[in-house]
């Protein structure tokens, strides 16, 4: 019994010693002093590499002592380089080390800290068609434009249609509301079973930061933060008196300066936000309230115009928060011979990154505007619109949380006295250009104009 349970034990040694062996990349060297073996080394450590941090290595380039000229020094330093493919088509491209730890036989690796622009991930399945719209001044559409305008709307598949609802125009005189124009917008909508999407936009004079220079034409079209409970009532008003819309949308990207009137306030943003989702919920309840869309600006360094050190800052103070849906607008800002897929990815990837920093990665994405042009330095041709168009469309329903995506605009410019915008689906004498067919195709609508 005594010589059977001795032998049981030389074998458990054995066991352990080949087990650290396999683990320990170590040679036997002069004067009997266990060195290491650098390729065995780097072998391991790149099989370590691979396990935990789920990547493929490009290669190890070197393992080396921690300490040079002490091949006995207890630590052993490998640098690694990787790149590929992350699940959802995401590409990668990270470096790091691995430190073996000789008496305890373990590993110490980095993480891989993607050096390349975050994209969004891809969903393997895509997912249901989200509510779907075009952006365009309606009300000057509704005023200009024959009433057949609102039956290819109708056609094109169209569930929404988001316009400005411009305060100064509705709340010229304090306290004093006029809906007509509103009101004979939200009817003709709902009668083609399509519904509004109202972005608050412009105050009037009395509440903006210089009333005499607005009056004068010289207008700088955001409210003085002392307005912004009576912006909140104008919203609460609105919401009472059209229930059927989508939503209400605070303001229209106040991270450039065309639409804030000035230099980017993120602070005075969140202010805003706050006090008009605040008074929505309380005494609109069921109003969805949507964060302003952000203009693609230079999101670079510290600068306020970047979309996401805007919404970053956003969340910091707690107001993005109060939005049931944040808003984007992921236009590509390249042209037809660049990667545009890839830039919207990279614009909402940024998107998600600061929504996961605040451990809020479940709040719907409202795209309130999308679109490619067919005119100006990064020009596609009308053909390479309706293709960029749809594929931005079906893009958009392999991202995560994207609910609502609108393409800016309906119709391209002119004739119904707007300004020049060749970014319409429709040409400037509503006949359809080819992005019209294109995006009610890969929505499943074949709608009349379409069919010859």
């Amino acid at each position: 019994m005594r010589r059977a349970g001795l032998l049981g034990t030389i074998a458990t040694l054995l066991v352990t010693a080949l087990a650290v062996a396999a683990t320990a990349p170590a040679s036997a060297g002069s004067g009997g002093k266990a060195e290491v073996d650098r390729k065995r080394l780097a072998k391991r450590a790149e099989r370590v590499v691979e396990k935990r941090n789920r990547i493929e290595l490009r290669r190890v380039s070197r393992c080396g002592p921690r300490r040079r000229g002490r091949p006995q020094s207890g630590r052993w330093v490998c640098k690694w380089r990787a790149e590929g493919v992350w699940p959802g088509d995401v590409p990668y491209h990270c470096a790091g080390r691995a430190v073996y730890k000789r008496k305890k036989h373990s590993w110490l690796v980095e993480r891989c800290k993607n050096r390349m622009q975050p994209m969004a991930p891809l969903l393997d399945v895509p997912n249901p068609h989200p509510t779907f719209g075009y952006n365009d001044d309606w009300i000057a559409l509704g005023k200009y434009a024959p009433p057949e305008l609102l039956g290819l709307l109708e056609q094109s598949g169209s569930e929404v249609a988001r316009t400005g609802l411009i305060w100064w125009r509705a709340e010229g005189e304090r306290g004093k509301y006029d809906w007509l124009v509103s009101d004979m917008l939200y009817e003709r909508l709902l009668a083609h079973g399509i519904k509004p999407l109202w972005t608050i936009l412009d105050a009037p004079c009395w509440a903006q930061p210089d009333p005499a220079a607005c009056a004068a034409g010289e207008s700088r079209l955001r409210p003085s933060p002392q307005y912004y409970d009576e912006m909140a009532d104008f919203a609460v008003a609105a919401a009472k008196r059209y229930p059927e819309s989508v939503g209400i949308e605070v303001w229209n990207e106040p991270n450039s300066p065309d639409f804030w009137g000035g230099p980017p306030e993120p602070d005075r943003y969140a202010q805003m936000l706050e006090r008009v989702a605040g008074a929505l919920h309380a005494q609109a309840p069921g109003m969805p309230v949507v964060s302003a869309g952000l203009a693609p600006l230079g999101d670079t360094g510290t600068s306020p115009h970047g979309y996401s050190n805007f919404l970053a800052r956003l969340y910091e103070l707690g107001a993005a928060q109060r939005a049931d849906a944040i808003g984007v607008h992921p236009y590509p800002g390249v042209g037809p011979a660049e990667d545009y897929l890839g830039e919207v990815r990279i614009y909402l990837g940024k998107v998600q990154e600061v929504m996961a920093r605040f451990a809020d990665p479940g709040r719907p994405l409202w795209v309130t505007e999308f679109g490619v042009s067919t005119g100006g330095q990064r020009a596609f041709a009308p053909a390479g619109q309706g293709q960029a168009l749809a594929e931005l469309y079906e893009l958009f329903r392999r991202v995560a949380g994207i609910e609502l995506a609108i393409a800016h605009r309906f119709v391209e410019d002119g004739a119904i006295g707007l300004g020049a915008d060749p970014f319409g689906v429709l040409a400037r004498d509503l006949s359809p250009k080819p992005a019209y067919c294109e995006l009610a195709r890969v929505r499943g609508f074949a709608p009349e104009p379409c069919a010859s």
